[in-house]
């Protein structure tokens, strides 16, 4: 673990024991530290809500907007046993054939369907002993063991035969039992990468990629100009993985044929994994494209490479001949260039989101695409100009995620947990949210990763918006150290927000002793003042509050900023509500109208409603109930509000339609300056917090079309066309008015709470990273 990782658990190891404590990192799923008290705060009193038990199969009815096709149904991941060998020439050696096996196991990568991780020499190496026994014999239980221990849907093996003027062999497909699917003999002798070639073809189109003229002739094509050369490779294949021993063999195949391409890739990779160096993993990965495609380095591009200035231009021409090899929407070669995008900031544009969702649809256990995906449809990925927010599609190809068969590198898939957890924040789903974050930091805690932060900053939002105030304040404050932004004062603000909501006042002090002026920037000092006075007694009335809430969230009084006012509104409407003057709600409702799936406003919302009822609220409380129905907080509020408002007005469909008349629905991506500049003012804050939830819950078969006219233009309900049953759509239906979006229960736009995850220092892509 490095020293960062130790000095950030640390640091939230001593916060928790002052705020209320977290468990321990290794334990179970979080219990609360703190109970509804008698707090002066509204939101103090709410209870405490506990993280339901992760169900994936009800998520997956909540969040089915990624369609797909089966996971058992699409794709394969071979497990490449050892070829055998005979011989009816003398010079010959099995190691010949345990290189055959190796070269044919990377050809196989140019399947769009293939979706293996695990190539031959690193299985060879991690089930030794099954794979020696292999090499003697290939018997079904074994096979079978072997399939079910990597998780594989089929295994491929053969025969090399040497004869006196080249070679002959055998191919051989077993399913997933051990038994034989395909057994096709190759008498004729020719050379040795003909043969290669010829296995390779024909197992490309028994998987169901018909191989192009370009593949065909890059799979026979020598690798290397002396057979010694596949003899060592040969002789690496039982060798102790990234052994001293390993490691001589590539060289001395490199100091003798520099340009074979795959093994200079393969032993950069080892390399890499024994000693992180990322430099010079990404040259020697350059060089070794320089002499031959090899897909698995094409499927690892990272940002510094994508933007340099000569290795950048390369990539790209590398890529587009690889499209001629794979097919232009093949999923791997998609999400490269998606992930190149997340990476380096560039605009992401229509083509190239349809054409990633299209190839996930067809191609669902390609886990590397959907996590990217969920990633950035999260806001995972903030820095990407045009990248749309669309939490309930994030949040299905997370959980795809999870259930497809792809096997992801030793850093497992915390990047599509922490995308599930901050989609399900952003769709008022905490309590979900709070049992996957959690899940995330602790996988990050274990590999000791340095970005543990964003984790932290998605569960302290689920947390803080369940009530669980004092659970949420270490985390917050490892988010600002894990950021290293002194001057940042957002996260320790609202750290000691929550610290106020549960009770601990006396965490004020020690955040006060540990920042100081120069961990808050000055901007936030009022803020955090008013809250600690308020919290002291010193300020008792709204009166007293030398800020006061305003109906405007952009002036800039009477906060100091757009970042300060949720804080500010918050507390304005706590002591409103405290003093009976009412002078808060119609900015609360403004906000809510703004932010309708934001936990907190909720509450405080509900608060009014409960001492002075307003019939305006029904939608708002029938959005809840139909969204949020098995929420506890939900069910006491919409009982309440049933109870005072029994002749609730019914839902007016048609006028809520009627406020989007002049605003037609936008084709994404939306450039800025073509919105009607009225819109957010005459739409959003004319309509009822919960009015288009409750106008389109009205109407599941309207005849009338309010409903479609509805999701035209606001995006809501609707899904993208992923599968190839669902690709009669060239449109991408998304919101038409740019409304922002949230990762906390404050309201903040996620592009200034968060940028993309820094670029990691070590391989991310699972595709090339685990071998």
């Amino acid at each position: 673990m490095n020293a960062s990782a130790v000095r950030l658990i640390s640091w939230v190891t001593l916060l928790a024991a002052v705020a209320g404590g977290l468990p321990a990192a290794h334990g179970a799923k979080p219990k609360s530290a703190q109970t509804a008290t008698n707090s002066p705060f509204v939101l103090g009193r709410v209870p405490p809500q506990e993280p339901p038990p992760p169900d994936l199969e009800a998520l997956s009815r909540k969040w089915d907007y990624f369609q797909h096709e089966p996971f058992d149904k699409t794709g394969f991941n071979q497990v490449m046993l050892p070829f055998h060998y005979t011989s009816n020439a003398p010079g010959g050696s099995p190691h010949d054939a345990y290189a055959f096996s190796f070269l044919l196991g990377n050809a196989l990568d140019w399947a769009p369907g293939c979706y293996c991780t695990k190539h031959a020499y690193y299985l060879f190496k991690k089930s030794r002993k099954e794979m020696r026994q292999a090499a003697d014999s290939y018997k079904p239980a074994l096979i079978r063991k072997l399939i079910e221990q990597w998780d594989g849907t089929h295994a491929v093996g053969g025969e090399l035969r040497r004869q006196a003027d080249g070679f002959s062999g055998r191919l051989l497909v077993f399913d997933a039992r051990g038994g034989t699917l395909l057994d096709r003999n190759y008498e004729k002798s020719r050379d040795y990468f003909d043969l290669v070639g010829d296995m390779a073809v024909d197992a490309l189109r028994f998987f169901g990629h018909e191989p192009s003229p370009e593949l065909d002739a890059l799979v026979r094509r020598p690798r290397c100009t002396q057979f010694q050369s596949i003899r060592d490779l040969g002789a690496a294949a039982f060798a102790e993985l990234r052994s001293e021993q390993e490691s001589s063999f590539y060289e001395r195949i490199l100091e003798r044929d520099p340009e074979f391409a795959e093994v200079r890739y393969w032993y950069a990779l080892q390399h890499y994994w024994k000693t992180y160096d990322r430099q010079r993993y990404r040259e020697q990965k350059f060089r070794a494209l320089q002499s031959y495609p090899v897909e698995a380095a094409l499927a690892d591009i990272d940002g510094p490479e994508w933007s340099h200035p000569t290795q950048g231009p390369q990539y790209d021409q590398w890529l587009t001949q690889a499209e001629r090899l794979m097919g232009r929407n093949a999923p791997a070669l998609v999400d490269t260039r998606l992930y190149g995008v997340m990476q380096t900031g560039g605009a992401l544009n229509r083509d190239l989101l349809v054409a990633a969702l299209q190839a996930a649809g067809a191609h669902p256990n390609d886990g590397d695409l959907l996590m990217h995906l969920a990633r950035c449809l999260s806001g995972d990925a903030a820095n990407v100009p045009n990248c749309p927010s669309d939490a309930a599609l994030a949040a299905s190809l997370a959980l795809a995620t999870f259930q497809n068969r792809f096997q992801f590198n030793v850093f497992g898939n915390t990047a599509a947990t922490r995308s599930f957890a901050r989609a399900a924040n952003e769709l008022g789903y905490s309590r979900e949210g709070a049992a996957l974050a959690w899940q995330a930091l602790v996988q990050d805690q274990e590999r000791g990763a340095s970005d543990a932060w964003l984790d932290a900053l998605i569960l302290a939002a689920a947390l803080s918006a369940t009530h669980r105030y004092a659970d949420a304040v270490p985390l917050l404050l490892l988010w600002h150290d894990g950021r290293g932004e002194a001057g940042n004062g957002y996260p320790v603000v609202f750290a000691a927000v929550n610290a106020v909501l549960a009770g601990r006042y006396e965490v004020l002090t020690k955040i006060e002793e540990h920042y100081g002026k120069a961990g808050f920037g000055q901007r936030w000092r009022p803020v955090f003042n008013a809250w600690r006075r308020v919290a002291t007694n010193e300020i008792r009335t709204l009166k007293e509050l030398r800020y006061r809430c305003s109906v405007s969230p952009e002036s800039p009084q009477p906060w100091e900023s757009y970042w300060d006012y949720p804080f500010g509104l918050i507390l304005s409407a706590e002591l409103d509500l405290r003093d009976g003057t009412f002078e808060c709600r119609q900015p609360l409702k403004a906000y809510l109208q703004r932010r309708p799936i934001q936990r907190w406003l909720w509450v405080l919302y509900d608060a009014y409603d409960s001492r002075a009822p307003n019939p305006e609220t029904a939608d708002f409380y029938r959005m809840l109930e139909w969204l949020y129905g098995d929420d506890p907080w939900v069910k006491q509020a919409v009982a309440g509000f049933k109870r005072r408002t029994p002749n609730a007005p019914k839902t007016d469909a048609e006028k809520t339609c009627a406020a989007f008349t002049n605003y037609p629905a936008m084709p994404w991506p939306i450039v800025s300056a073509t919105l009607p500049p009225d819109a957010d003012r005459a739409v959003f804050r004319r309509l009822p917090p919960g009015a288009v939830a409750a106008a389109v819950r009205g109407f599941p078969a309207d005849s009338s079309g309010v409903t479609e006219r509805l999701r035209t233009r606001i995006g809501y309900g609707r899904r993208y066309s992923s599968s190839r049953k669902r690709t009669s759509s060239s449109t991408v239906p998304l919101t038409a008015i740019d409304t922002g979006c949230s990762t906390n229960p404050l309201g903040e736009r996620c592009s200034a709470i968060t940028d993309m995850e820094r670029p990691s220092e070590r391989p991310e892509r699972s595709r090339s990273c685990s071998m």
